[in-house]
């Protein structure tokens, strides 16, 4: 009889720690891919604008070079989704009349974005809202709010 209850009390303990790791499995598959309206795994918009800018991250050297790096692709980004929209005029207004007073390699660096965009990026529609960069130990940090899929 001991040894019943015995085997009993092994049989819920292991019941119990395989219902906890399936709970544990679940909530790590549920947190590391976000599923879009088509089912297939989501890529974070900042790491998409990571790779985007990527060939210009060279350059930047300390957290107002990478901002401004950010602000340009950005711009980039959402000039592009414009552009397939017919707004080609409020485009090259938006580019040379920009609040920012963004020098001449800027610009040449936002039209260069959109061509990199209309052909490496031509899939992703997401319009980006906003993004912030902050400084950490291991490099630029950044945070992009977008427009979903």
């Amino acid at each position: 009889m001991e040894r019943d209850k015995a085997k009993r009390g092994k049989n819920k303990k292991a019941k119990k720690a395989r219902a906890r790791s399936n709970r544990a499995q679940a909530r790590a598959a549920r947190s590391s891919i976000e599923l879009g309206p088509a089912r297939f795994p989501r890529v974070k918009m900042s790491q998409v604008l990571i790779d985007f800018a990527a060939p210009y991250s060279g350059f930047a050297r300390d957290e107002e070079d990478w901002k401004m790096l950010y602000l340009v692709a950005t711009a980039a980004w959402n000039a592009t989704l414009l552009l397939e929209r017919g707004m080609k005029q409020e485009v090259s207004d938006m580019i040379e009349r920009s609040p920012y007073d963004l020098p001449d390699e800027a610009k040449f660096i936002i039209k260069d974005l959109i061509r990199r965009k209309e052909l490496l990026f031509a899939d992703c529609k997401r319009f980006i809202y906003a993004h912030q960069v902050t400084m950490t130990k291991q490099g630029p940090h950044l945070f992009v709010a977008s427009s979903p899929d």
